[in-house]
């Protein structure tokens, strides 16, 4: 909804996904990546914050960080695909055919990704 044009109506919904799914390190990704990409940097770093409070409680797999940095808009992003990559996380296996999705196309141009 949000990324579709109705932002208001997709932030009462995420919060109520958010209050379903408090100890899951995706969902608590997604507010920050949502709050990030809104400008609601505050915000977005008071989710993060909480992110890493899992973390300390619990496995949190990498690309949740990896989703919270994108939001950001933050290089921290690609340090994280690393990890995700290396604890062979199956949800980046999709990566390469996804690059111009909303979630996706907020990473940053990285040297990276150009061709040599």
């Amino acid at each position: 909804m949000i990324f579709s044009g109705d932002v208001g109506r997709g932030l009462a919904e995420r919060l109520k996904v958010y209050e379903h799914n408090r100890e899951e390190p995706l969902a608590v990704a997604g507010m920050v990546t949502i709050d990030g990409i809104l400008q609601q940097r505050d915000e977005a770093l008071r989710w993060l914050e909480e992110l890493h409070g899992l973390a300390r409680r619990a496995w949190v797999p990498p690309l949740a960080f990896a989703w919270a940095y994108l939001g950001l808009g933050d290089e921290r992003v690609f340090e994280w695909l690393d990890k995700a990559i290396d604890a062979r996380d199956p949800a980046v296996t999709h990566l390469p055919s996804m690059p111009n999705t909303t979630r996706y196309a907020a990473i940053p141009v990285s040297p990276r990704f150009l061709p040599a």
